[in-house]
């Protein structure tokens, strides 16, 4: 059995590739961590816009 290529990655990582450009090179990113990563923040901005309806509901206190 041959050692891993260190430049590849591991067999039983999948990896989603984010761009592959001319002169850019590959950014390829663990498919499992990235969608984790977008399903938190997707869940983080749902929080954030409905803090934001129920306070835009209420009257400012401070203003005149």
């Amino acid at each position: 059995m041959s050692a891993p290529t260190p430049n590849l990655p591991a067999p039983e990582e999948t990896r989603l590739v984010l761009a592959d450009g001319e002169g850019l090179g590959t950014i390829s990113v663990n498919m499992q961590s990235f969608f984790e990563f977008s399903f938190w923040m997707a869940e983080e901005l749902e929080e954030l816009v409905a803090t934001h309806r129920i306070q835009s509901r209420q009257p400012d206190l401070f203003s005149r």
